[in-house]
């Protein structure tokens, strides 16, 4: 039987060194109840994440100010042990209003190990139509380590336009509660600038961690090019506009009849 820990963290010596003690993961999706959609859609996610180590983590539910800790009485949906599988954010996690904008995790090693073990984590999103699983087995969402995000004008590629699909670009912010991007979309194949377009991301202040990201979302592309009933293939770029930022981005482009979604994502 697993054995509940209490845990006092502080935080302060760990933001005077410039250190962090977690590990920080972006989950750009997450639906704990199926979501209707367009066509008759019903959209579910589905979370996994592994340890392949042999220390436990901590997946952290409690959320202090910068200079404060807290002591939290460990349940046992807030341990990952070694080996161990879990499909769900702890119970205690601070409940996600939009699922669509994503969640940010936080897991503290645990234990006397001084082996950095956080590349032994493995964690999958999917999400599928329900009313069309007997044809699709849904589509990978990357999850984003802290390693991955950008500071930096970040380029989707290849990215499908057509009267047929529907286009929908997701921007998360990982440090600041409000920031502001411009966002440029070219023809791919003749580098003309057809639209430029300023964003805000933002999210209620929540102190020093920070359980969701900022978030902003540009929907249907198209109609704003004017070019909806012509194929092609276009190029977008990001670029940060506010010093600080740290972000990740990607495009989802969604087939009106399938459902079948494709996923342009940076690389």
């Amino acid at each position: 039987m697993r054995k509940l820990l209490a845990v006092l963290i502080f935080f302060a010596a760990a933001r005077v060194s410039g250190a962090s003690p977690f590990v920080r993961v972006l989950v750009p999706l997450y639906l704990e109840q199926t979501v209707p959609g367009m066509y008759g859609a019903i959209w579910k996610s589905e979370f996994a994440i592994h340890n392949g180590s042999g220390r436990s983590f901590i997946i952290e539910t409690c959320f202090p100010l910068a200079n404060s800790g807290c002591i939290l009485n460990l349940m046992a949906d807030e341990e990952l042990l070694p080996n161990e599988t879990q499909t769900a954010l702890p119970a205690r996690y601070p409940k996600l209003t939009d699922g669509a904008a994503g969640a940010v995790v936080y897991l503290l090693p645990h234990g006397d190990s001084p082996a950095d073990d956080s590349n032994k984590l493995s964690f999958q999103i999917r999400v599928k139509d329900l009313s069309r699983s007997a044809t699709n087995a849904g589509t990978e969402v990357p999850v984003v380590r802290e390693s991955a995000f950008r500071t930096s004008t970040l380029h989707l590629l290849n990215v499908s336009v057509d009267p047929r699909f529907r286009v929908l670009l997701r921007l998360f912010e990982m440090n600041l509660d409000r920031a502001e991007f411009s966002v440029r979309v070219f023809d791919q194949a003749t580098n003309v600038l057809l639209s430029e377009l300023r964003v805000t991301t933002s999210t209620p202040p929540q102190g020093y961690l920070r359980s969701r990201p900022g978030f902003a979302q540009i929907a249907n592309l198209t109609p704003s090019l004017g070019i909806a009933s012509q194929p092609m293939q276009l190029r977008v770029e990001v670029e940060p506009l506010t010093a600080g930022s740290a972000f990740w981005s990607y495009l989802s482009v969604t087939n009106n009849e399938s459902q079948q979604v494709t996923l342009v994502t940076p690389q």
